[in-house]
């Protein structure tokens, strides 16, 4: 799969922001996310955004921790399950935060309760279910500032702007797994 140059497409914010007071309050400046293309992206983040790959496993393997979620907002229903999490290693240090919105409805019963109750990513659990998802639409952006959070470990060493991706996670049959939005602190 080709990624995405992302130059000349707009980035679209989690639509969340304005149907949820208590999303609201964690200010995760998604609207001002400009369009980048890979190459533009600064060195000190590249390699963790630009691959084909999980984010959670990429940074795992170069940054040597385990990654558990933790949830700063969530909602769900029959349908959808909707959350805005950080990325923490053992220290409670944070190394992403990331929207993710998984559709229920796209798996089994017994991994849909394992997915609203699990501190595991997302990707850790389509792995442990032997799926094997393809990454659409993938898009890089920048943003300009991202809320503080005592832990977030800024790995960017020679730049000061806070970079991400945003893709849909496709299940073999083409099916909508999840749309995802990712920032590296």
């Amino acid at each position: 799969m080709r990624l995405d140059s992302g130059a000349a497409r707009r980035v679209f914010p989690p639509q969340w922001l304005a149907d949820d007071p208590q999303a609201g309050a964690i200010d995760i400046p998604w609207r001002e996310a400009e369009p980048v293309a890979p190459e533009a992206i600064c060195v000190c983040s590249r390699d963790a955004l630009v691959h084909q790959g999980y984010m959670t496993g990429a940074l795992q393997r170069s940054r040597h921790c385990r990654l558990r979620i933790r949830r700063l907002w969530q909602r769900h229903d029959a349908r959808r399950l909707e959350r805005l999490i950080l990325l923490l290693d053992e220290g409670q240090r944070c190394h992403v935060a990331a929207w993710i919105r998984i559709e229920l409805l796209a798996f089994e019963p017994r991994w849909k309760r394992r997915l609203v109750e699990s501190d595991l990513p997302f990707g850790a659990i389509l792995e442990q279910a032997g799926i094997r998802p393809a990454f659409a639409d993938r898009r890089y952006f920048r943003l300009p500032r991202l809320f503080p959070w005592s832990g977030m470990l800024a790995y960017r060493r020679c730049c000061g702007d806070h970079y991400g991706r945003g893709h849909r996670m496709l299940g073999e049959d083409g099916r909508l797994l999840a749309e995802v939005r990712e920032v590296l602190p």
